[in-house]
């Protein structure tokens, strides 16, 4: 969890991560969400994921708009 000037930021990695888009010079391998409404939700599934042990498939949006090293997240699936 990172604090901005603005909203809050939740970054995080897993593993594998597929087709990292670049950001900047280097592959974003990890992910970042801004807790507005989206990443609350986003947060709260990945928590229940982990409670649970249960898998998550994130898809991201192929760009870094919630922060510059990190990919941000346009779906995310809750698995096995």
């Amino acid at each position: 969890m990172h604090k901005t000037s603005g909203m809050p930021v939740v970054m995080f990695k897993t593993i594998p991560h597929v087709s990292p888009p670049m950001c900047g010079d280097t592959e974003a391998f990890e992910w970042a969400i801004t807790l507005d409404d989206f990443g609350k939700s986003v947060y709260s599934l990945l928590l229940s994921a982990q409670a649970q042990q249960k898998r998550v498939f994130i898809h991201g949006k192929n760009t870094c708009e919630d922060w510059d090293d990190r990919e941000s997240i346009w779906h995310i699936t809750l698995g096995d």
